[in-house]
């Protein structure tokens, strides 16, 4: 067949799929707009705390090197500000310094750890040090109602790095809900912590 007989056909096939482009970014606007006006604002995501514990790994043959599996504790605040519930599904969370970027793996159970804080207290007039440690509470998973906040720790991994990875780096959290929705969130040093993460089964 020659380009002379096909010709009649190409300007239709054209118009045809310029046609089913267009309806299906259409449809996708509608979707978003509806998405929006259904479900309302995202989700309120806080950073109220980050901790770390690292693990060594290796040391260089000139002990000039080393590297950790370095865990990173996030004590996150959510909540609902739209009447329909959701529920949080899926934490992601990299890692830039520089041109570094980092993927942090999630660590779903991390009940071994706990923090550890020093607290100076007085009785009877003498002054002493007060060991205190305190379980993490993982955020819960249950659906978040309009106006009740869930507050808890979770937990993340990277492997075999520098034990300097938090210094100068910035955190980008990303919440997705049950809806598929993403709810990112930026922070920066300093890091709010009031206590070091310990696992007593891993001092090193």
């Amino acid at each position: 067949m020659t380009l002379h007989a096909i010709w009649p056909y190409i300007i239709p096939l054209a118009l045809l799929i310029w046609g089913a482009i267009k309806a299906k970014a259409i449809k996708e606007a509608i979707d978003w707009c509806w998405n929006r006006i259904r479900y309302g604002k995202p989700l309120t995501v806080e950073l109220r705390e980050v901790g770390d514990d690292k693990h060594l790994v290796s040391i260089s043959t000139q002990l000039d090197r080393y590297t950790v599996n370095f865990y990173i504790f996030l004590r996150v605040w959510v909540v609902n500000t739209n009447a329909v519930p959701t529920v949080p599904k899926e934490w992601v969370l990299n890692i830039t310094k520089g041109k570094d970027k980092l993927k942090a793996e999630p660590v779903p159970d991390f009940s071994k750890w706990h923090q550890h804080t020093k607290v100076e207290k007085e009785q009877q007039g003498f002054k002493f040090i007060e060991d205190i440690r305190e379980k993490l509470p993982a955020l819960s998973n249950q659906p978040l109602q309009q106006g009740i906040p869930s507050e808890g720790w979770i937990c993340f991994l990277v492997r075999d790095t520098e034990d300097s990875l938090l210094n100068g780096s910035t955190l980008h959290l990303t919440l997705i809900d049950s809806f598929g929705r993403k709810h990112p969130l930026k922070a920066n040093e300093p890091w709010n912590i009031k206590g070091s993460m310990v696992n007593p089964e891993k001092l090193w």
